[in-house]
């Protein structure tokens, strides 16, 4: 149903409810009259059981979205940001934090749109989201603290060539 543009909620929904017609079938099917049968507690149970792998499959495809995401993040931030370094000036930390922002927009942008399918509570996105915030900005201040510790290089490296262009 997900190759075909279902959303997940609705899938799971559609595949629950087709469970259980087929439970209920299977039963009806089954039952003896004068043994006056009744299977609400197994209902009950392939009801649970359904509902925790629902859940188990769900955990798994948002956390494969979330790795997703990050990869995209860590790519659309790591070596522009490190390229600004390289290059840096006065508009050097204005530049990455216009980079972190616009980036940051579009992944969460994106990955708003991947997961709005899942029927999630609000706070649950909102966490998601704030998870993805957080990455992107670790992103970048842990390409800022590797490239502190490139400066004392950088400094000698620009005062040899100031010192080799000197007539």
């Amino acid at each position: 149903m997900l190759s075909k543009g279902e959303g997940f909620a609705a899938s799971i929904c559609t595949s629950t409810e087709s469970c259980m017609l087929e439970f209920d079938q299977g039963c009806a099917d089954a039952a003896i009259k004068q043994a006056n049968w009744d299977a609400s507690k197994v209902k009950e149970k392939l009801h649970r059981d359904i509902n925790a792998h629902a859940l188990s499959v769900q955990d798994a495809k948002l956390s494969e979205l979330m790795v997703s995401y990050e990869k995209q993040l860590g790519q659309s931030l790591s070596e522009p940001v490190e390229s600004l370094f390289d290059n840096a000036g006065r508009d050097t930390w204005a530049s990455i934090r216009k980079l972190l922002t616009r980036e940051t927009e579009i992944a969460l942008s994106e990955f708003s749109a991947a997961i709005s399918s899942f029927g999630l509570d609000r706070s649950t996105v909102e966490k998601m989201l704030q998870d993805l915030k957080d990455y992107a900005r670790n992103v970048v201040e842990r390409k800022a603290r590797e490239e502190a510790g490139k400066v004392l290089i950088r400094m000698k490296d620009r005062q040899e060539n100031l010192n080799f262009h000197i007539p």
